[in-house]
């Protein structure tokens, strides 16, 4: 006689725990995040070219605007916002803003020479720093902001030719440099920290016997993902590798100009342009998905929470896609070349 009244007492409390399950997940909020956009913008003269950064939107420029400068890359280290690259023909990195020049101990670099990439290593600053000729080796420094301490290495000890398009960093301990080696091959270097000290090893790692450049490389745990440019037979194709193997994608370069590469559930996702119809675009593999029906382009990927977001420009103009919607920074002249997003 009991059972009945057992039953919907069980009843009851599956009813309370399922609503108490619902009501916390309505109740729970997006992850805060704060969205950090770098990239260039011109200066009133309407023809210098100056760096800058956005915060959720808020505009920063750099702190000297007397000569012409250009951004490579961007990082945000302990709340810090980085960017690197060039001023007056000079290296130099911001630091939230305030420049700081490269002096390179027995360098005389070349006009026009200019950071690459940036990150930490070993818990220093590091750099990967180009001439703007391929006359010259390229240097990948190691820098203590502390003391000003310098440690460079040439790529391939003396040999000239080659030259890097960019660096991905992981784990403070290693850096993959891609870009153009002086043999013509396709592949990239590894650097990795000699272990108790200041030092690191240089690999260079070749990918088959393809002629071309790699433009974007990510590591997503024990795998690497490269993209870049191989020319066969005349013709010159966007392609990707995982692991040293030739993924499904081919893109010629005269029908699309490809800038960045980002890892999402295991699948490479492109961003960059149609060259047919200057439009900002997204590729998985082979499909594209334009972004914008106006004159655009799309410089850099960012994945968090589920998210996407795409750095670029539309009518001239810096914005970013969040879930391919449009986000203007309402500034004219200006472009958004790389785009971070960390947690409050």
């Amino acid at each position: 006689m009991k059972k009945p009244q057992i039953i919907r007492v069980l009843t009851v409390i599956c009813l309370i725990w399922a609503y108490s399950f619902v009501s916390c997940r309505k109740d729970q909020k997006p992850v805060a995040v704060d969205i950090y956009v770098a990239g260039t913008y011109k200066l009133d003269d309407g023809v210098t070219t100056s760096v800058c950064y956005w915060k959720n939107g808020e505009f920063h420029p750099i702190d000297d605007l007397s000569a012409g400068a250009n951004i490579y890359d961007m990082k945000v280290i302990n709340g810090s916002v980085y960017m690197a690259g060039q001023f007056n023909d000079k290296p130099c990195y911001w630091k939230d803003g305030i420049k700081i020049d490269l002096s390179m101990v027995n360098f005389n670099y070349l006009p026009g020479t200019h950071v690459r990439t940036l990150g930490l290593m070993g818990g220093l600053l590091t750099f990967g720093v180009n001439e703007i000729t391929n006359s010259h080796p390229i240097f990948p420094i190691i820098r203590q902001p502390e003391n000003g301490g310098v440690n460079y290495k040439v790529l391939d000890g003396n040999s000239t030719g080659n030259y890097i398009t960019g660096g991905t960093y992981y784990e403070n301990n290693a850096i993959y440099l891609y870009g153009s080696h002086k043999s013509g091959l396709t592949g990239y270097w590894v650097l990795n920290k000699v272990p108790d000290a200041m030092d690191y090893t240089i690999d260079w790692h070749p990918i088959g016997n393809n002629a071309g450049s790699i433009q974007g490389l990510k590591r997503l745990q024990n795998d690497i993902f490269t993209f870049g440019i191989i020319s066969q037979n005349n013709t010159s194709n966007y392609v990707y590798w995982k692991n040293d193997i030739l993924g499904p994608l081919s893109i010629n370069s005269s029908v699309a100009s490809l800038n960045d590469m980002e890892i999402n559930n295991g699948k490479p996702y492109f961003v960059g342009s149609d060259e047919t119809n200057q439009r900002a675009s997204i590729w998985v593999n082979n499909t594209k998905t334009e972004l914008s029906s106006l004159n655009s382009s799309a410089s850099d990927l960012f994945f968090y929470d589920g998210s996407s977001y795409i750095a670029g420009e539309e009518n001239n103009s810096a914005c970013y896609w969040l879930n391919n919607k449009l986000v203007s920074l309402s500034k004219p002249n200006s472009n958004a070349r790389f785009i971070v997003v960390v947690p409050k």
